[in-house]
């Protein structure tokens, strides 16, 4: 049938259950996927639409479109409705941690390895306003500069295993909202919030242990913890990462962190161990025959190099030795020497090391990928609930397109290049579902009996990516499957 004749004016209502494809999603395996998380949303007389809600949030996550608060998501996705999803994302009492914890134990069967990491980090959310939950005048990592924003603790689940980098896995493993200080303390503040009453104060690191807690609890699988500075440096941070044996690799400030360098060649006269000094000046210490290049993967230009050594020493606290022995680990890059506490790693040699610092990047190309694919900064709510249900569903999403692109995987090709990718990217994931979404529908309208079904039909997708409802006679004729994204409007 040519889709000229299909693409007639008819409203979009939400469709009946005969209507929708038998998994109850538009989205080829997402109901599948999603059913794993039912019994979350399970609260009460109303269980069945908040379940509703929920895949068609996630949905709607997918669809082409630049903003993904709740409102344009609400506008693509035909079954819903704006205040539906307000409901869902702003009052409604299902439990967020729940649900992220419900995503690592979907997760972690099929990613998880003794070889696995599991970083932390923290990423910002700007803001114009000082009314959403937690902003404040702060660090901005998303624009290098204290600016008014949000910030969220997250730690992510990197797969071990290929050493061509864009080809590396990875899934989140929980995301939480830090409240400064002062937000924290200031009541008013907290009522527009709508901020719990045990939520308090709490520094970022400690957000972070919490999450590590959660991964213990959970007995996801893992080699160590990796992390940047802003955490590395806390000396309770590491103590506390020591008592639950867990093994890490810890960006720390070569300024500020000082060690006491064992071995020969860092020892005064007749064997007196020299002072506490900063990593900084080990750094300039070392002779240059020490330094190695050192090769840690392949990137899409081709092998990927650093210059790097690594020191024996202890971590001191106030000038004062303490019982953690490191390897500190030094990277010298543009002229930029970068410095890290590694424990728990007595054998591994620098490359080891160099391979387990450079492996904690796919947290940031996550959250590249959650704002810009997923609209993770994208929230317009103003309260501690509705950010949190937000981040979660986006979270429940992310780990859906892993899940995905782990199915679109290329067999290696004996004698091929070290650098051919074998996974598609996220963005192409994406951009794949979304033909797959109109294909459904374009083929559920051909079978529907009755012209005014399959008119609406048609309108439904039409709704979902933004198109005009009528077209011009015969613009759609003999339209094939590499002119559909052309069609749609998306990027291919």
């Amino acid at each position: 049938m040519a889709l000229s004749s299909l693409m007639k004016t008819a409203t979009p209502r939400r469709p009946t259950p005969s209507a929708l494809p038998p998994d109850g999603s538009w989205v080829p395996d997402l109901g599948e996927f999603f059913g794993e998380f039912d019994d979350l949303f399970d609260i009460g007389v109303r269980s069945g639409e908040t379940q509703a809600n929920a895949r068609d949030y996630v949905h709607g996550l997918f669809l082409k479109g630049e903003r993904k608060s709740m409102e344009p998501l609400a506008r693509r996705v035909p079954q819903s409705r704006p205040d539906r999803f307000q409901n869902f994302i702003t009052y409604s009492p299902w439990e967020w941690e729940a649900v992220q914890e419900r995503t690592i134990a979907r997760m972690a069967p099929i990613f998880a390895d003794p070889w696995g990491l599991v970083a932390l980090d923290d990423t910002a959310f700007p803001k114009q306003g000082n009314d959403s939950v937690g902003v404040a005048s702060q660090w901005c990592g998303t624009r290098g500069k204290t600016a008014n924003c949000q910030v969220g603790v997250s730690a992510q689940y990197i797969q071990p295993g290929t050493l061509f980098s864009p080809d590396l896995a990875s899934f989140p493993l929980g995301m939480r909202l830090h409240l400064p200080r002062d937000r924290a303390n200031d009541a008013t503040h907290r009522e527009r919030g709508h901020v719990p009453p045990e939520v308090r104060f709490e520094e970022k690191w400690r957000i972070g242990l919490r999450l590590i807690e959660r991964v213990r609890r959970l007995g996801v699988m893992h080699r160590a913890i990796v992390a940047d500075a802003d955490y590395g440096r806390v000396g309770e941070f590491r103590r506390q990462l020591r008592e639950w044996r867990e093994p890490y690799v810890l960006g720390v400030q070569p300024e500020g962190c000082m060690v006491l360098p064992l071995g020969e060649g860092w020892r005064g006269q007749q064997g007196q161990v020299l002072t506490p000094r900063s990593c900084a000046e080990i750094a300039r210490k070392v002779p240059p025959s020490q330094w190695r290049k050192v090769y840690w993967g392949v990137g899409a230009q081709g092998p990927m190099y650093v210059e790097a050594v690594h020191i024996r020493a202890v971590a001191c606290e106030e000038g004062e030795p303490t019982d953690e022995e490191v390897w500190v680990v030094f990277e010298r890059r543009d002229n930029e020497t970068k410095a890290y506490l590694a424990w728990g790693f007595d054998d591994l040699t620098v490359q080891g090391h160099v391979r387990l610092i450079r492996g904690r990047w796919p947290i940031e190309q996550s959250y590249l990928q959650m704002k810009e694919e997923l609209g993770l900064d994208h929230f317009e709510g103003r309260s501690w609930l509705g950010w949190h249900h937000h981040v979660t569903m986006v979270m429940v999403a992310y780990a859906f397109l892993m899940v995905e692109r782990m199915k679109m995987m290329r067999p290696a090709k004996k004698g091929g290049s070290s650098s051919a990718r074998r996974l598609p990217t996220i963005p192409q994931v994406r951009l794949w579902l979304q033909i797959q979404v109109a294909l459904r529908i374009l083929r559920m309208a051909d079978q529907l009996p009755s012209a005014e079904e399959r008119r609406r039909m048609l309108a439904y997708l039409c709704q979902m990516f933004d198109l005009p409802v009528e077209g011009e006679a015969g613009a759609y004729r003999g339209l094939t499957l590499d002119e559909l994204p052309r069609w749609l409007g998306i990027r291919s």
